[in-house]
């Protein structure tokens, strides 16, 4: 099963939530991500974005996002303040 998910921080929007994602099995945080670029795999997330029609990512945005491969079963992505900020994600 291959999942994409990603998390975008707006800089127009007063309270944005400046954010880490990470993805969860059950309690073990598989993989975290707060800024793309510097992911294992930005090409394939440029290309994956562009490929399911979301808008693109651009480089050295600061944006979380996360491409993986995964086994069925249940998952679930967490996304959190840095240092326990609050605001829309």
């Amino acid at each position: 099963m291959s999942c994409f998910r990603r998390a975008v921080a707006f800089a127009a929007i007063v309270f944005a939530l400046v954010l880490p994602i990470t993805l969860y099995s059950g309690l073990t945080a598989i993989r975290t991500n707060d800024d793309w670029c510097s992911s294992e795999n930005p090409a394939d997330i440029a290309a994956v974005a562009s490929h399911v029609g979301a808008f693109p990512l651009a480089y050295w945005s600061y944006d979380s996002a996360l491409l993986v491969s995964l086994p069925a079963g249940a998952y679930t992505v967490v996304m959190s303040g840095v240092s326990g900020g609050t605001g829309i994600g």
